[in-house]
């Protein structure tokens, strides 16, 4: 589970970016992350994430992809087929 929330100080060049939501900090299992700027690529570590990255097109942003179980959904296999396997 991971949650975030944020408001940048105004003196923050980060938070004059411009994109909406950020900086932004993530607190989980002890740690805290800051994320500046939106995530520009993405792994995915499940079959079930990467079938919802390219459902929602965004194959050509996934850096990669790990396990898989199963054949891809129908409908993904030539998006699939760009995103490296981890």
């Amino acid at each position: 589970l991971a949650s975030g929330c944020g408001s940048g100080a105004p003196d923050d060049p980060a938070a004059r970016s411009g994109a909406p939501g950020y900086p932004r900090t993530v607190r989980d299992c002890g740690h805290e992350v800051r994320v500046t700027a939106p995530p520009r690529r993405a792994v995915s570590l499940n079959q079930g994430t990467t079938e919802i990255l390219l459902s929602l097109g965004l194959a050509d942003r996934m850096a990669g992809t790990a396990t898989w179980t199963d054949p891809v959904m129908k409908g993904l296999e030539k998006a699939n087929a760009g995103v490296p396997r981890l």
